[in-house]
């Protein structure tokens, strides 16, 4: 147990731990503190930011009165979260989740925060500052009819409050106090309505829920089939990725959270509540190793629905796959000062390459696991593949989102999009009228790239052609199985990524970015999936070790992480680097089932 600390209002990032129903999430701080919360639905304006603004940004505390050491952990296998805490005069527990029924969105947002006594007696209080739509609303706070309500327009926050004490309105806030005893429970719950009848749930059907919910979670992940060494961290970003798919689409969100710094004090700060093609075909990925066939076949409906849009693929697009993402800068203090506070993100227009290869990749690897297209969804990825064949010699943007430039891990992406194209066509499960075309091209993006992007100088795969720095997403292209094991250029590009991106166990995006932000966490992971791959398992493993100690202590990753101080950085939990674990575990898993 420590003692929570915060500076200048702030809580570290990596003391924030991730509570939601997928619909809906919030950010719980170690000292109680719930600073982040956006409803009805995780793009939707925060009502309460306190993560970006101490002072605008609103909270819902709960918390002892006294100094207090604090610890947390979800219940097994779920994603209920508890929390300890110790003062001088005892001990209390305090178990918090979003509620659903069995696994089923309430018509409602409920969320449950159930204190108990476990020694001693200790005094707690509660507080709720909600500010709507990033703090430009104005709220009424009233007690109507013994239910204490926030209400602005048609929306209204309702606080339960069981043996939580006397609800006090204070202007726009609402806020008690009471006190736990050995054995003593009580419950406080805020539940959310948008336009709707205000349902008041009794305390006997909130601990029900509560129980059911715990329940549902742990049915989820026990179901999972991963058999390597690393269970709990695997079915833990299972459960963050489950958090981060939105229930009515199937989309993937990259992470909960914008405007989180890469750096703090920095101005490399991202709205990242939105799906971005990428991680959600990573997710189907990972999805299928884990054989949630239900969430696979919704995730996969997205993209392809989403591809279709535009006649371009866009890198992301909103949850409900929306091509236009809003776009306006917050007047927020920020994190820690780093602003602008973003809401939107500027990049939805760019070419990125990679996209296409996700694609046609989240279809090929449906298929290997047993499944079937639809003829729609197999004409769509025929079309993509023929869009590769066009756009392959454009520069793009990039994995990384930077000036348009020939990147190598585009080139390799679009290599990849064809030949699981090819794969696809050879088995019957896309049209094959233009598989000569594709093939054609294949090799010709080949040989390009080994003509090209190959440094003799630097013994590596450079970002691109005629460039010197190197760029650590070309281990992606191990996924799609370019070189086969023991290659010496891949070899060799692993080794100068160690050297000069390297620090300890991670890994930065590429040299230009090394001193503008964190180590990225996905990069490590990637590269234990092509050690792995690479049947250099040794190394695989060692590495894997290191980085799951890099978690923070309920087991999530940000974006990034600073190697030295482990401070992570960015937005928060970031599904990128959640999904990267998974499959480099799989992959470990894998390889040593393989050579046994």
């Amino acid at each position: 147990m420590r003692a929570p600390e915060r500076v200048d209002g702030y809580a570290a990032i990596e003391d924030y731990a991730l509570i939601g129903d997928g619909r809906s999430q919030a950010l719980v701080a170690l000292d109680g503190s719930i600073d982040w919360l956006c409803l009805p639905d995780l793009d939707a304006p925060a009502v309460l930011a306190g993560l970006l603004d101490p002072e605008k940004g609103g909270r819902f505390v709960l918390r002892p009165r006294a100094p207090y050491r604090a610890s947390r952990r979800y219940v097994d296998d779920s994603n209920v979260l508890q929390q300890l805490y110790t003062t001088d005069t005892g001990t209390v527990k305090v178990t918090e989740a979003f509620l659903t029924d069995g696994g089923a969105l309430l018509p409602w947002t409920e969320l449950v925060r159930k204190v108990e006594g476990i020694e001693g007696e200790v005094e707690l209080e509660w507080r709720l500052e909600a500010r709507p739509r990033w703090g430009s609303e104005r709220t009424t706070a009233s007690v109507k009819e013994g239910v204490a309500l926030v209400e602005w327009d048609d929306d209204a926050l309702a606080v339960l409050s069981y043996d939580c004490g006397k609800v006090h309105v204070q202007g726009a806030d609402l806020h008690g106090r009471f006190t736990v005893g050995h054995a003593d429970s009580a419950i406080l719950a805020l539940l959310y309505f948008n336009d709707d009848p205000y349902a008041l749930p009794p305390r006997s059907e909130l601990e029900s829920r509560l129980d059911r919910t715990r329940e549902y979670w742990q049915t989820y992940t026990r179901q999972i089939p991963y058999e390597g060494p690393w269970l709990e961290p695997v079915r833990r970003s299972v459960l963050v990725q489950r958090l981060l798919t939105f229930p009515p689409t199937g989309a993937i969100a990259a992470a909960p959270t914008t405007s989180l710094p890469e750096r703090v004090g920095g101005d490399r700060n991202w709205d990242y509540r939105f799906s971005w093609v990428r991680d959600t075909a990573l997710a189907l990925e990972s999805l299928l190793a884990a054989r949630l066939t239900v969430e696979c076949q919704r995730s996969l409906a997205w993209v392809v629905d989403a591809s279709r849009v535009q006649e371009e693929l866009q890198p992301m697009y909103t949850l409900r796959g929306k091509a236009d993402l809003p776009r306006l800068d917050l007047d927020f203090a920020g994190y820690r000062g780093s602003k602008p506070v973003r809401v939107g993100n500027d990049a939805q227009g760019q070419l990125q390459l990679g996209g296409y290869a996700d694609v046609i990749g989240a279809a090929y690897r449906f298929c290997e696991h047993g499944n079937m297209l639809d003829a729609r969804t197999a004409e769509q990825c025929a079309r993509l593949a023929d869009e590769v064949c066009r756009l392959w010699k454009r520069d793009d943007s990039g994995i990384w989102e930077i000036e348009p430039r020939p990147y190598t891990q585009s080139k390799l992406a679009c290599w990849g999009a064809l030949d699981h194209a090819i794969r696809l066509a050879a088995t019957g499960r896309l049209p094959d009228a233009h598989a000569a075309r594709w093939k054609k091209v294949r090799d010709e993006i080949r040989g390009w790239v080994e003509e090209r992007c190959w440094s003799e100088a630097r013994g590596a795969y450079v970002m691109w052609p005629g460039s010197d720095e190197l760029d650590a997403s070309v281990l992606i292209a191990a996924r799609y199985d370019y070189w086969d094991v023991g290659d010496d250029r891949l070899s060799s590009t692993i080794e100068m990524l160690k050297r000069e991106l390297g620090s300890g166990p991670f890994l930065y995006r590429s040299t230009g970015l090394r001193r503008k932000e964190g180590s990225f966490l996905a990069c490590s992971f990637w590269l234990v999936d092509a050690l792995a791959r690479q049947r250099r398992l040794d190394e695989a493993r060692a590495l894997m070790e290191e980085l799951l100690a890099a978690a923070n202590d309920v087991g999530l990753y940000a974006e990034e992480i600073d190697p030295d101080t482990r401070a992570h950085l960015g937005n928060f939990p970031q599904a990128l680097t959640h999904l990267s674990l998974i499959l480099a575990a799989v992959s470990v898993m894998r390889a040593e089932r393989d050579g046994a």
